[in-house]
């Protein structure tokens, strides 16, 4: 089953009468655990379609062939969330064949691919994720993108720009890259992250901006003078009078002149207005 899955080559799905299980419930609860959810979102889901869909085959050939056809479907629908859910509600499905189908070419590999490239790129696809779950992380990744020449290439300068100790795919033409290559790598680097407690991911991109996700005020205090900080602290009084007092006094100084000056003026606005009077 390599390449874009084929809907059409599902066979052996449908319930085989001769072997029926008694513990089924206890098989589906397994299968719902093993296979999980599926929306068709690639930052939730880390996976695609057709590795999702694969999975549900595998299920249903090796442990749950004995189960009815309408049960499975209803299973598989329990597993759906989000567009994926949307795309199958209001349909009568009879078949697997037909539920897993319909779910695949809604969400082709090779778009799947194209996005998941993208998010490689900007280290999006890294977000909250390290240690053993980001070595796991890479490793699906490498396996959605095995045939995807310029996948695997984005992959190799991501690992370049996580781990900057690996460095043996910087000399390497892009065309020999290969899943196992990188395979190997991640195998190698789980390694050296066990054997050396200061070895770690260094984040890029997204990443970055996902821990610290507001830098400018981090950075614009920590530029700050010491002086700048030191005026916000208030200071204990040394017994002189601080700018602020000193300036309420001028301008309280300031304002008793002006109220002198008005009153002088309208004292003598009265003493000219009784002298004409009198005349």
């Amino acid at each position: 089953m390599s390449g874009v899955y084929d809907p059409d080559s599902l066979d052996g799905l449908s319930q085989a009468g001769d072997n029926q299980n008694a513990n089924f419930d206890r098989l589906l609860k397994n299968f719902s655990f093993s296979v999980r959810k599926f929306s068709g979102d690639i930052k939730a889901d880390h996976i695609s379609a057709r590795t999702w869909i694969r999975k549900v085959v595998r299920w249903r050939r090796e442990s749950l062939r004995g189960v009815d056809n309408a049960e499975f479907i209803a299973e598989i629908t329990r597993l759906l969330h989000g567009s994926a859910q949307q795309l199958v509600e209001n349909i009568d499905f009879t078949q697997p064949a037909e539920i897993l189908g319909t779910i695949q070419r809604a969400f082709p590999h090779q778009r799947y691919q194209r996005e998941l490239v993208k998010l490689i790129d900007s280290g999006e696809a890294f977000v909250d994720c390290e240690g053993p779950v980001l070595t796991t992380r890479l490793e699906t990744y490498i396996a959605e993108l095995e045939d995807d020449v310029h996948g695997l290439w984005a992959i190799a300068e991501a690992i370049h720009k996580l781990f900057s100790f690996y460095w043996e795919f910087l000399n390497m033409p892009e065309s020999a890259i290969t899943s196992a290559d990188l395979i190997a790598s991640i195998q190698e680097i789980r390694r050296r992250l066990n054997n050396n407690y200061m070895a770690h991911a260094i984040p890029f991109g997204k990443m970055v901006r996902s821990q610290n996700p507001n830098p400018k005020s981090k950075t614009s205090e920590s530029n700050k003078s010491p002086a700048s900080n030191a005026a916000k602290t208030p200071q204990k009084s040394s017994g002189q009078p601080s700018k602020s007092s000193q300036r309420r006094a001028r301008q309280k100084s300031q304002l008793k002149e002006v109220l002198d000056k008005l009153n002088k003026l309208e004292t003598a606005a009265l003493s000219t207005n009784q002298s004409q009077g009198k005349d």
